[in-house]
């Protein structure tokens, strides 16, 4: 739910954005993605602050889905304190979005190559597991690597897609290497 408490015409020299209900990563990642957070100064009016203020919703969704949160619960307000606005948030993010089915592997020549292997090993994928996309995108990287570091230069995906189903909170997982 979202109150406005404006003035008519009003504007104000800064914005305040102030974030409850989540920590560390996750709210570092909700500022940078929320546009209210990066007016500038100078260029504040009501119109503007408001319109940032009605994008913030899908920002903050946006800037949750990285660390498996897809359906987080947001309250907020907006209003206008002496010479500042104050942009209020209570993020609850949720029941994250959890590794239902992991397909991970090389095919191909390289399939039984050690570093190849290990790569797979090392990987923080793991049914059971918070989807979590850069944990993906590191598994993706490592992988790849690893299949160029034993001369395997024509590596390539033959598949690689997260499915999510975020009512279901769930995810399914294809990586192959070939």
């Amino acid at each position: 739910m979202t109150y406005l408490a404006l003035v008519p015409g009003s504007w104000a020299a800064s914005v305040k954005v102030d974030i409850d209900g989540i920590e560390g990563e996750q709210k570092s990642n909700v500022l940078q993605f929320l546009s209210i957070n990066r007016l500038e100064e100078s260029a504040l009016d009501r119109r503007e602050v408001e319109r940032a203020h009605r994008l913030a919703r899908s920002e903050i969704v946006a800037a949750l889905q990285p660390f498996g949160y897809y359906q987080p619960i947001i309250e907020s307000s907006l209003t206008r304190e002496e010479t500042r606005w104050r942009a209020y948030y209570q993020i609850d993010a949720g029941e994250p979005v959890e590794i239902t089915s992991l397909e991970l592997r090389a095919d191909g020549d390289g399939a039984a190559d050690v570093g190849i292997q290990a790569a797979i090993t090392r990987s923080k994928l793991a049914v059971g597991r918070t989807l979590n996309h850069t944990h993906y995108s590191e598994t993706r990287t490592e992988l790849l690597q690893s299949a160029y570091a034993a001369g395997y230069l024509e590596a390539a995906y033959s598949t690689s897609v997260i499915r999510v189903a975020p009512e279901h909170h769930s995810a399914e997982i294809e990586l192959l290497l070939e």
